[in-house]
């Protein structure tokens, strides 16, 4: 990222409320703010120069329509200042939740509010671990991600990539799964936008001029 108006862009492209055509899954992204000591305990999973930005709830929503059977992720924004390249290293962390169920979610969808998400690291499921950077190449912005999850004691391993625009999400696969390679259909999902969260609009701005008057941090 070369501005800090190139990573509000970025935000604004991974954080739409989308429908997944592949899984038939619907995703609702809400700015959400979480305690200062979990806030310190998750930085201390970054590297020493990175910047805590803020985070969404991403809330994966079950076909089957009972809230218990809900997905929800806490995702961690993050960037450094990369001094040498004059540029910007940005990303975000999906950390899925566990012992939690939130009903309210939809109260929110078309807030300006921020979610109070009360959770401490007990609530995170470490079995999966994702991680991705974002990247922008002349007019193209993209996801790099590294996936890991362990499941029924096998290990598996996806590399993705999303060509991102404001409306679309064009996801690509790699993985190794049991010790296997495997090649995916390509694209392997296309994600669609579906609506805005008015919070994550609000995010964006304070995101970028936060990034732009180099303070440390927001909501923290």
């Amino acid at each position: 990222m070369n501005t800090p108006q190139d990573i509000k862009n970025w935000y604004l492209r991974d954080s739409f409320n989308s429908t997944n055509l592949e899984t038939k899954q619907i995703t609702y992204q809400i700015a959400c703010s979480i305690s200062p000591p979990l806030i310190q305990s998750l930085m201390l999973k970054q590297q020493p120069e990175q910047t805590y930005l803020g985070a969404n709830l991403k809330i994966n929503v079950a076909l089957d329509g009972k809230v218990e059977n809900n997905e929800n992720f806490l995702v961690v924004y993050t960037y450094q200042k990369n001094q040498s390249k004059h540029l910007y290293l940005a990303g975000r962390v999906d950390y899925k939740l566990k012992n939690i169920i939130i009903k309210d979610y939809l109260d929110y969808v078309n807030s300006q509010n921020y979610y109070a998400l009360a959770i401490d690291q007990t609530n995170f499921d470490t079995s999966i671990i994702q991680n991705t950077q974002a990247v922008k190449r002349e007019q193209s912005v993209l996801n790099q991600t590294t996936y890991f999850e362990t499941k029924d004691f096998v290990n598996t391993y996806k590399s993705i990539v999303d060509f991102l625009t404001m409306k679309t999400r064009t996801r690509y696969f790699t993985t190794i799964f049991a010790g296997i390679n495997q090649y995916n259909p390509t694209p392997a999902q296309e994600i669609e936008f579906l609506s805005r969260t008015p919070s994550t609009l609000f995010f964006a701005d304070e995101m970028e001029a936060k990034i732009a008057s180099g303070k440390v941090c927001i909501r923290c």
